[in-house]
């Protein structure tokens, strides 16, 4: 039986990371939910719970003082 994409959302994450080794931290953990479109730019399908999780690890691994990540849900 084939997987759908039901009940994901395609979402576009966009950082600019201050730090290397915190934005090499970072980098990992999104590139296990989604496909690096450009350098600073990924592209990912998910459930709003992987979301919620995705979200939380990167926000525990960055410095909000001068780190940014944003998260662009798109149709």
């Amino acid at each position: 039986m084939k997987k759908t994409n039901k009940n994901k959302t395609f979402w576009v994450i966009a950082y600019d990371i201050t730090d290397d080794l915190r934005r090499s931290r970072i980098v990992k953990v999104i590139e296990k939910h989604g496909i690096r479109v450009n350098y600073s730019v990924f592209e990912c399908m998910l459930t709003d719970a992987q979301m919620d999780k995705l979200q939380e690890k990167i926000a525990r691994l960055m410095r909000s003082s001068e780190d940014s990540v944003i998260y662009y849900p798109l149709c």
